[in-house]
């Protein structure tokens, strides 16, 4: 199992503050290399369900963009968990509240694909969730209540924050074998 702890901490992320009063998406495209050769993108929108296409749309590109052979299976993966999670961050995290925003960061190193995504609302306990004390069983049959599970069945890693309203996964870009995580 890969350890969110064992990558490297120097992301060299900005603060993003929140501007309540644009509507328009910030796409801020921040394809750096540092020592490590480790590339950014961030994007932060609205909490709505019309704004989010652009945003994973142009995180995607920029995977393919720097990672042209990536196997379709995983780029996949990939779009299905950042659509899931977003969805829920707009949805749960932020009650659809268009006044708030939505963060999604995508890192790229050569043998790792590491995203971000962020809301702001109140979070909720993850412990819980991953504990059994939400009701699973029921939830299966609805149409929403398994992006956390998928990010879970698909990912190397998935961690939260402490608030609970920041998730990040790790995919691996060429994996050596199954690693299920969660």
């Amino acid at each position: 199992m890969i350890s969110l702890s064992s990558v490297p901490n120097n992301f060299n992320i900005k603060n993003i503050k929140s501007d309540k009063n644009k509507k328009k998406l910030a796409l801020s495209d921040l394809s750096k290399k540092n020592n490590s050769k480790l590339k950014t993108f961030q994007v932060s929108f609205p909490s709505e369900f019309s704004m989010m296409k652009t945003p994973v749309d142009r995180a995607l590109r920029f995977i393919d963009d720097n990672n042209p052979s990536l196997d379709k299976n995983i780029r996949g993966d990939v779009k299905l968990v950042i659509n899931e999670l977003v969805a829920n961050a707009i949805s749960h995290g932020n009650k659809k509240n268009k006044d708030k925003k939505v963060y999604l960061r995508v890192k790229l190193k050569k043998d790792f694909i590491i995203a971000n995504i962020d809301d702001e609302g109140k979070g909720f306990n993850y412990r819980n969730y991953f504990s059994g004390e939400y009701p699973s069983d029921k939830s299966q049959m609805k149409e929403s209540g398994r992006g956390i599970k998928l990010a879970c069945s698909l990912m190397d890693s998935v961690d939260f924050n402490s608030l609970g309203n920041e998730v990040k996964f790790l995919k691996k870009v060429n994996p050596s074998g199954q690693n299920p995580n969660c």
